[in-house]
């Protein structure tokens, strides 16, 4: 049966796979996607750069020093420069050979799931080129029902909003976001709060910010991995887990009665 994002409640909270496994794969990479999707995550997140000759490729940071062999900007690199990486080897030896996904392989992969994940797409370049590559791709897809946007930039989601407004969006809080335009909470469907902060006055901020959300009827994303960190997602209300390790969120969100 297909996952809706309307069956997401504080009963039955959604795990979303930040990443993909990234505690246990190498993050952004189609062998962290696949444990999670055959690990059964409601959702699956993940971030799109596009590359020097706009082919939109899967990976969190701007520079590609962190997570693979290479060194520079992705946005100067060519998709066969980026090819040539390995993005496994800095996890561990065992995943020697792992690539940067395209976007294209991320989709063809993902809808090849018969259960019918949901996914969010983080736009990490804010270029309007690159959102109007993302959305053609996910309509190609067929995957407008099944797609949350997020992007930590205002005028990005608010191009999105006025161009494309089939798509949901997700931000982040306004002191997170860059060039602030508080309208386009008006249109949000969700805001993300960070989750991995455990004392009492991050605890305190992140209750402060899921007031804010409700205040604005909007859905509540909350990321967590330790079971602490779980337990301050929990009490602040959250509809949605964004979590490190699928398996061990899993199993406590069921031990805690709050998956079906």
């Amino acid at each position: 049966m297909a996952i809706r994002w309307e069956d997401a409640t504080r009963q039955n909270i959604q795990i979303t796979a930040h990443r993909g496994i990234k505690d246990l794969y190498p993050e952004n990479t189609l062998e962290s996607f696949r444990a999670a999707l055959d690990g059964r995550c409601d959702v699956l997140e993940y971030d799109v750069h596009l590359s020097r000759d706009n082919v939109p490729v899967i990976m969190h940071d701007q520079t590609v020093e962190r997570t693979t062999d290479g060194f520079g900007a992705i946005s100067f690199m060519t998709l066969e420069e980026i090819k040539k990486l390995d993005a496994g080897i800095k996890f561990g030896e065992e995943f020697r050979g792992c690539r940067v996904p395209t976007f294209k392989e991320t989709l063809d992969l993902f809808v090849s799931y018969d259960y019918k994940p949901l996914h969010i797409v983080e736009i990490k370049d804010f270029r309007p080129q690159c959102v109007d590559i993302v959305v053609e791709m996910l309509r190609e897809y067929d995957l407008v029902e099944r797609t949350v946007i997020e992007a930590g930039d205002c005028p990005t989601l608010k191009y999105l909003q006025d161009y494309y407004p089939e798509f949901k969006t997700l931000s982040f809080m306004p002191y997170s976001m860059k060039r602030l335009d508080e309208s386009i909470y008006d249109r949000l469907y969700g805001v993300s709060l960070p989750g991995s902060k455990t004392d009492a006055e991050s605890v305190k901020k992140t209750l402060d910010g899921a007031d804010f959300v409700e205040g604005k009827g909007l859905v509540l994303f909350l990321s967590g991995t330790t079971e602490e960190q779980m337990d301050n997602a929990i009490n602040a209300r959250c509809v949605n887990l964004t979590t490190n390790n699928l398996p061990l969120a899993q199993e406590y969100l069921a031990k805690r009665g709050l998956r079906k």
